[in-house]
């Protein structure tokens, strides 16, 4: 052809002519003229003339075949496409079939009846004519372009495109190369769903058929077919036999149900499970893809898709029964793994399933439950799959025995795991009907086997989550499954050696066997002809083993070895037996009490006990007893364990037939011994059980007086030992403690009552308490019966007893006279206790006489001999009715002794109560001042622990008696000594109840003396320092008093001076006494359970009378001194803040006291603040001290946190005072602008509990409530406090942009802090704007908001280094509550046209802007059409040769790729569609972009961001939205990487580069076409073939292969690089698939070309893999890396 003819030139002018039409055509009139007049000029070409401009020709013809066209203009453009394949004839259309192919392929999707026919004929005509050579690349894309017209069967012009289908077929068939056309219609079905419909059709038609010969009971020895088969198998397997398997897994998985029924017909008629292919081609797991996929349309739930898949599990013969058919039972595995084996007696089904389909089943099963996923919906799968299946028990029988425990464990795993606890809620609610559904047999053997393997925690977590209340499963396998764990626990503890036993898994076995036991039914027969000890244990284990792993097949109930009666008491006698050999082993302390429970629990629940009958259980147990033990605690777990086991069989045995009264007899006595023994005051962790078990051993022997007698003889028992006799009396003191009487009025001394005298307490405790009286000696202060008798609480309880055996004995003289000598002692007694004052009366007086001669005795001889002891216990009796004044001497030398604490105890108490009496006289003189150090040291002292109420109670009375001068010298040292003390025996008692404390020293030295009676000693010493406190209060009291009266101005100054010191001195002291009995009060909610505690009621005793002592110094603070003692509280709760301990038990304290009320409480808190800001405010007596360290700040953290904890109800009653405050606040609110913005946070909490709770008059309060909160924002706006601008935001360096998102945003606050005032307004902003309710306070508060808070962060230099995530949070909220507020929006508007916006950090954007641009765009509909606006199409006028064309040129690109930039994030945060309308002009504007050069301006630079927002696009709308946009995509990226490859070799050849492209948009291009081949959109895949190789020939090329891809082109095109390539991630297996290019390696690579090589080298063959995968698309991380290249700045 002459280049330069005249004719061409002409042809050439005329089709440019008619290519200019079509941007004029906006209607189908338009378009019809266009295509006419191109048509007339295609016909006008000179002949051999190439048709010209093709690529915009091809272009603008695949826009004409837009679905939006009506069809007269599809078929005129077909007609245009007719004649051009005849002008290029077959040479031509084969060298351009991919210019031309793309146009016209998506076609058959919309065309009408009369455009189908022009179209196939196009197919008939001209492309089927080519060789199967050059169709081969466009093969799949052809296929899918047939397809849509094959879907209906019915349709006019189904058989013509059948036939085009048909001989597409044939021409590879006729070349040989079928096997590579079903290859491509495979992939073409797994990759299109919208085409699948028409893939099934034809498979249906024409699919070989691939199951062996025969039936489907084919031995597996004919597995391997004849020769006939094998052209069929080599046709749909060659050369990847998977794609087969992969397209009947999609069509399986497909939403639609026809299409899931069709592929299942597909599957029983062509593939059966026993198909040569299958078995072996096909790797196993491939299978494995096909069996899931198939098992998967079991969750439909449908009938009609069921039996398919039962058809094609159990082969053709299948009925088709209904899906309840029970099969026969068939072989449990006791393993995780189950062994294929042949039963002769199987039926053919099931031969069939257990030989071709139970190991893929099974296998699938096992690979979904290994997967591991988070999502609730993958989780529940396998459990809805395997429930299905055991509809059919001949299918789901052998997966649910081999994969049981492996279900188990994985939704055990998940509670740790899951998302949230509603998630894994759901997943349990498919397995619990899965666990429903399973017959309790084979639970049972799953159970059983677990407890074999020692897997307890998936036994523990199996009761505890599901039903086992089945009948069979509590009649039969839970007490078979007891019985097995007894059996170990029998061998473990009959283990000689210690260290053989494993304490930790026995202790599981005996929790695991307790609640087994709770499972356990009761009984009411008792089994009479059972002899359990026939059966030895290594026969009862393996009997359950054999049990549960042989089923016949032909029955379905098999009879167990042991019926339930004959179990329970074999059960019984193990556990009994297990608790023998841990009274006497070395397993006792830990297994003991468990196993305990388990006997007491079994002993309830079984008919009877034959078993222990004859085990003889009383001999056994009393031997145990007679072996004794050294450790007091080991024998008491010893006896409390036989007295629980003697209470129940006595409680269930009334016959007593298991323990006689012999047994009784002789185990009671030894029991009481044990329990005696613990009952020192040493022991308290025992106390309460201890007693209980005495009083329960009582009512066993009752009529027999076993206990009474004991109890008299453990009393008497060596009683001329004075230790021995006090340890006694210490243990019946605890008993008579922990016993409880009856009140005792005077109806109990009537002739009425008398009668019940042997009545529960009395009869029991009548002798101890007579013989107590008979041997007290009154005179005699060390007797222990007397210490008892003086320190009851009350003494009716003993004038009872005393006063009924008077009564009884008046007949008798000498017994009369002995019970009057008693109540004589007992007065006598009374009279001498302050204590039992209220009960008794009459003081005693003695003579002055004896008062001398006494003190020569005590001044002469040594203290410690008798006649000084009885001369001070003369003294004593004397010293109420004598007048010592003037004896100076005496009191010298009773001081003098005292002088070493503890060195004497009995004489010094004593000398403390002669003290005591002389100074407790009226006319007694005041005490030396060396008295009170001499008594601090005393009490300091841990050696007269004994008797240290002496000393306190002489302290408190000698006080009143010394000077104020000296009292308040010595306050602290005296508050320094009783804490001390008290925190020293606190300690020991936190020691004794099992919490680890540091050892208590003195002098350097660790305390060895340990306190006998530590909560006695505690409870003195807080008498005592609440004493001094009153006291010292007392003093101060009076002193202000007197101050206050008229004295000389001269001494008024040093008289307030002196006044405040002591007052600070008291609130000191106060202040450290309010702290120690907040940490006594709070000892039982922070303390932690250790082993070493058995007996919880004893510490619940303990520590609830320690609270309540504390708790009353408290009150009696709090009234003395309400506001230091509040604030005393408050500190304590700061100080505990800044700790990061427990605040709550703080809180707490503070809600048990009266005097801490809220109505106190509130009014407390406003003063602590007011005296911290403006204490002038402030009247006198509302002023504090300030000696509790806490901020203003620090305060009003508390005043939240109190205020939050509240019930919301107490509103109402601190309303008036808050109010009150913040009007006394707002009034003058600079003084207080450090706690402002705290302010905000207080008034939420108080509109938060307003919106709780209705009082009043709600209207008015919510009014005056908004009032104040605008009043608040007022001032805070017009002060300014620290913590409103933006140098209280963290600023960003440039480093630290680039960091992960914990750099953009702010710590958590300190709670005690001032605040910032964008962490207040987030979490207060909600609550407030509620309240405010009007408009206009809205309006006003967020415009301040946005005017001094936000506004100027967002128009800072520093922007966007001044946001952070909690400023965008804010500005949501204020979105969310007023969207039309212009000025907060004015300024998110500057922040987005803000060419630094895009400096954004990635994770800032996604987290933080694009939510709130969300909410923004909501509102502003106009946004996209304003930003299309400034997109200006490229021109050259004024800039080729202008002035500056360089730097203007620039400029323009900024603002393009910044306009380009700001469209993508509109569409990233809108959904799919939402700019449907503007898709039309977006693409218009792309199109004028990318016609830009290097020299137009915008210039060809922006190109990468145009490659960005198509990346966009595809993800914004949907497919059908994006039809008209692929012609475009097409002939951009054709074009692009046509001119890499150009500029390539022209690199190589040292030419200089004129391409439009640059590396970023190169990248971007290449980004493009990743994200493509990724989603596969389905009009796209008819244009995947022109960029990679979209059929098998990528893995699999044939020998001349040579690909016209244009990935692969490009990578021949750049084997000579020299530079080292960048390494592409792989993806790892059942990871959800992402982008190639997805990832910071694209952004930070240096050399694009490294990275590009590589990727176009590999990409045909990823694009495959990807498709082979049948992974889902990992979505996110599409969004992610778009949104990542768009904040690349």
């Amino acid at each position: 052809m002459a280049t330069d003819s005249k004719a061409v030139r002409r042809y050439h002018a005329g089709v440019e002519r008619a290519l200019g039409l079509f941007d004029a055509s906006n209607e189908w009139a338009d378009y019809i003229a266009f295509l006419s007049r191109l048509a007339k000029s295609l016909q006008a070409s000179p002949p051999d003339t190439d048709v010209p401009f093709k690529p915009t020709l091809a272009k603008y013809l695949a826009l004409c075949l837009k679905p939006s066209l009506p069809a007269g203009v599809h078929q005129k453009c077909l007609e245009v496409y007719d004649l051009i394949f005849s002008l290029q004839g077959k040479d031509g259309l084969s060298r351009d079939l991919g210019l031309w192919l793309p146009g016209i392929s998506q076609t058959l999707t919309f065309a009408s009846l009369t455009t189908r026919p022009l179209f196939l004929s196009l197919y008939d005509e001209h492309i089927l004519k080519l060789s199967s050579r050059t169709i081969r690349p466009a093969l799949r894309a052809i296929i899918l372009s047939l397809l849509p017209g094959i879907e209906e069967e019915n349709s006019e012009d189904f058989d013509q495109t059948l036939r085009t289908f048909n001989r597409l077929r044939e021409i590879f068939k006729v070349d040989e190369v079928e096997e590579f056309f079903w290859q491509s219609l495979f992939l073409a079905s797994i990759t299109s769903v919208n085409k699948r419909p028409g893939a099934l059709v034809y498979l249906s038609r024409y699919l070989p058929k691939l199951g062996p010969k025969g039936s489907a009971t084919s031995q597996p020895s004919n597995i391997e077919s004849d020769d006939s088969m094998q052209p069929a198998i080599n046709s749909v397997t060659t050369p990847e036999p998977g794609l087969l398997v992969r397209c009947f897994a999609t069509g399986l998985q497909d939403d639609q149900q026809l299409v899931q029924r069709g592929f299942l017909d597909l599957l029983v008629s062509h593939l059966p499970l026993d198909s040569p292919i299958l078995r072996s081609r096909v790797t196993s797991d491939d299978l494995d893809i096909l069996v899931s996929a198939a098992m998967s349309v079991v969750l439909r739930r449908d009938m009609s898709l069921n039996r398919r898949l039962w058809t094609w599990f159990m082969g053709r013969e299948d009925k088709r029964e209904g899906s309840t058919e029970q099969a026969p039972d068939t072989t449990i595995a006791l393993s995780p793994t189950t062994a294929t084996r042949t039963v002769p007696s199987i039926s053919s089904k099931h031969d069939f399933f257990v030989a071709q389909g139970l190991e893929p089943v099974t296998r699938s099963l096992q690979k979904m439950l290994s997967k591991q996923s988070a999502s609730p919906a993958e989780r529940a799968r396998p459990f809805r799959i395997m429930l299905s299946l055991m509809d059919r028990w001949v299918i789901g029988r052998q997966p649910v025995d081999s994969l049981f425990i492996a279900a188990m464990r994985d939704l055990q795993q998940y509670q740790t795991t899951a998302p949230s606890q509603t998630s894994f809620d759901e997943v349990f609610r498919s397995a619990n009907v899965f666990f429903d559904a399973i017959e309790p047999k084979v639970i049972a053997a799953q159970l059983f086997l677990l407890l074999r393997q020692r897997q307890l925690d998936l036994i523990e977590f199996i009761l505890s989550n599901f039903s086992l209340q089945e009948d069979d499963m509590t009649a039969i396998h839970l007490p078979f499954l007891c019985l097995a764990i007894s059996e170990i626990l029998l061998e473990d503890c009959a283990l000689p050696q210690t260290g053989k036993i494993d304490l930790s898994y026995d202790s599981q076995l005996v929790r695991l066997l307790d609640g087994l036991l709770t499972l356990l039914p009761p009984k009411t027969t008792d089994p009479t002809a059972l002899t359990p000890g026939s059966t030895l244990p290594d026969e009862v284990l393996s009997k359950i083993e054999r049990f549960y792993s042989q089923t016949s097949r032909t029955t379905t109930n098999q009879t167990p070895f042991l019926d339930t009666d004959a179990t329970t008491q074999l059960l019984l006698r193990n556990i009994i037996n297990c608790v023998l050999e841990c009274l006497g082993g070395p397993a006792g302390p830990v297994l003991l009490s468990p196993l305990t429970g388990a006997v007491l629990k079994l002993v309830s629940k079984s008919g009877g006990q034959n078993a222990l009958r004859e085990l003889q259980l009383g001999s056994r147990l009393g031997k145990l007893l007679s072996m004794g033990t050294g450790e007091l605690g080991q024998a008491y777990e010893v006896a409390r364990t036989i007295s629980k086991i003697l209470d129940t069989l006595h409680n269930f045995d009334a016959t007593l037939s298991t323990l006689t009264e012999h047994d009784i007899f002789y185990l009671t006595p030894a029991l009481i011994t044990q329990l005696w023994g613990v009952l020192l005051p040493s022991t308290p962790q025992f106390h309460v059980e201890a007693v209980e078990l005495i009083w329960n051993l009582r009512s066993i022997s009752k009529e027999l007086l076993i206990v009474d007698s004991k109890l008299m003889e453990l009393i008497c028992l060596d009683a001329e030992n004075d230790t021995a006799l006090e340890d006694h009396m210490a243990r019946f003191s605890t008993l008579w403690l922990h016993t409880r009487f009856p009140e005792v009025t005077i109806d109990f001394f009537s002739a009425k009552k008398r009668t019940n005298d042997d009545e529960v307490p009395w009869a029991m405790l009548r002798q101890p308490v007579l013989s107590i009286l008979d041997g007290v000696q009154v005179n005699q202060d060390e007797d222990p019966r007397r210490i008892w008798l003086s320190t009851l609480p009350s003494l009716r309880p003993v004038f009872k007893i005393v006063h009924s055996v008077s009564v009884q004995d008046d007949s008798h003289p000498q017994l009369f006279l002995l019970s009057l000598h008693r109540i004589s002692k007992l007065v006598t007694i009374a009279r001498q206790s302050s204590l039992q004052r209220s009960d008794f009366f009459g003081p005693e007086g003695f003579g002055d006489t004896l008062l001398e001669y006494c003190t020569d005795i005590l001044s002469t001889i040594k203290v410690q001999t008798a006649p000084a002891r009885s001369a001070l216990s003369i003294l004593r009796l004397m010293i109420d009715d004598i007048d010592i004044r003037g004896k100076q001497s005496l009191i010298d030398l009773l001081i003098h002794h005292l002088s070493n604490p503890g060195e004497d105890v009995e004489f010094q108490e004593g000398i403390l109560e002669t003290l005591q009496g002389i100074f407790a006289k009226p006319s007694s003189e005041p005490p030396p001042n060396e008295l009170i150090v001499v008594l601090m040291a005393g009490i300091s002292s841990p050696k007269v622990d004994s008797m240290i109420d002496k000393w306190i109670t002489l302290l408190c009375n000698t006080l009143p008696l010394c000077s104020t001068q000296n009292l308040f010298t010595n306050m602290l040292k005296l508050t320094s000594c009783f804490c001390g003390s008290i925190k020293r025996n606190f300690e020991h008692i936190q020691r004794l109840y099992g919490r680890a404390v540091s050892s208590t020293t003195v002098n350097g030295d660790s305390a060895t003396v340990a306190a006998k009676n530590p909560e006695k000693s505690i409870n003195n010493l807080l008498a005592g320092l609440e004493y001094i406190l009153a006291r010292a209060h007392t003093h101060l009291s009076d002193h202000n008093l007197a101050s206050e009266s008229s004295m000389p101005i001269t001494t008024e100054t040093t008289q307030s001076r002196s006044v405040a010191n002591n007052r600070l001195t008291v609130i000191l002291c106060m202040q450290d006494t309010i702290k120690l009995c907040g940490e006594i009060w709070a000892w039982r909610i922070v303390k932690r359970s250790t082993n070493t505690v058995s007996d919880t009621k004893s510490f619940n005793y303990m520590s609830s009378r320690l609270r309540t002592r504390t708790r009353k110094i408290l009150e009696h603070l709090a009234d003395a001194e309400p506001q230091e003692c509040l604030e005393t509280l408050m500190g304590m709760w700061v100080d505990g803040a800044k700790r990061g301990s427990e605040q709550v038990v703080s809180l707490n304290l503070m809600q048990s006291l009266d005097g801490a009320r809220p109505k106190f409480m509130m009014p407390a808190t406003f003063n602590a603040i007011y005296n911290r800001t403006n204490p002038a405010a402030l009247d006198r007596s509302q002023k504090s001290s300030l000696s509790v360290d806490v901020s203003a700040p620090e305060l009003m953290a508390f005043l939240i946190a109190y205020t939050s904890a509240l019930e919301d109800d107490l509103l109402e009653e601190i309303w008036a005072d808050c109010t009150a405050f913040l009007r006394e606040v707002l009034a003058n609110p600079m003084p207080h602008r450090q706690v402002l913005l705290r302010l905000l946070e207080f008034v939420a909490v108080l509109c938060k509990k307003m919106e709780n709770t209705n009082f009043g008059e709600v209207v008015k309060m919510r009014r005056e409530l908004a009032d104040l909160c605008a009043r608040l924002f007022t001032a805070i706006f017009t002060i300014r406090p620290v913590g409103l601008g933006l140098d209280s935001l963290p600023g960003r360096s440039s480093e630290e942009s680039k960091m992960s998102t914990e750099s953009f945003s702010i710590q958590r606050r300190n709670t005690l802090a001032v605040g910032n005032a964008i962490h207040i307004l987030c979490d207060s902003l909600p609550v407030i704007g509620n309240v405010l309710g009007d408009s206009d306070r809205l309006y006003t508060a967020f415009s301040g908001i946005a005017l001094h808070i936000t506004g100027p962060a967002l128009r800072a230099k520093q922007f966007p280094h001044t946001v952070n995530v909690d400023m965008l949070r804010l500005m949501r909220l204020m979105s969310k509550s007023q969207p039309n507020n212009k000025v907060w929006k004015k300024d998110v508007l500057e922040a987005f046209n803000d060419p630094k916006f895009f400096q954004t950090p990635f994770q800032l954007a996604e987290e933080g802007w694009l939510p709130l641009l969300r909410q923004v765009f909501l509102s502003e509909k106009g946004l996209m059409t304003e930003l299309l606006a400034r997109l200006t199409p490229p021109t050259t006028a004024g800039l080729m040769f202008g002035v500056g064309a360089t730097a203007a040129r620039t400029e323009a690109d900024r603002r393009t790729q910044l306009t380009l930039k700001r469209i993508a994030i509109l569409l990233l945060v809108g959904d799919i569609d939402t700019f449907a309308g503007d898709l039309t002009l977006i693409m218009r504007k792309l199109e004028e972009l990318l016609t830009a050069t290097v020299s137009s301006s915008p210039s060809s630079s922006t190109r990468g961001d145009i490659y960005t927002l198509l990346r966009t696009i595809v993800m914004s709308f949907s497919q059908v939205q994006l039809v008209g946009t692929w012609p475009i995509v097409d002939i951009e990226l054709r074009d692009l990487f046509t001119s890499m490859r150009e500029n390539s070799g022209k690199a190589e050849d040292g030419q200089d580069s004129t391409s439009t492209s640059t590396p970023a948009s190169q990248l971007q291009g290449a980004k493009l076409l990743d994200l493509l081949l990724l989603l596969k959109p389905e009009e796209f895949q008819l244009h995947e073939w022109l960029f990679v190789t979209d059929t098998v020939d990528a893995v699999y090329p044939p020998p001349d292969f040579v690909s016209t891809a244009v990935a692969d082109v490009m990578a021949f095109s750049t084997n000579g690089a020299t530079s080292a390539d960048v390494e592409l991630p792989s993806a790892s297996e059942n990871e959800a698939r992402k982008p190639w290019l997805c990832g910071d390696l694209s952004r930070s690579v240096d050399d694009v070309q490294s990275l590009l090589r590589p990727f176009f080298r590999h990409l045909s063959i990823h694009a495959f893999e990807d498709t082979y995968s049948l992974q889902e698309v990992d979505f996110e991380a599409c969004r992610g890396d778009v949104l990542a290249d768009v904040f690349v700045d």
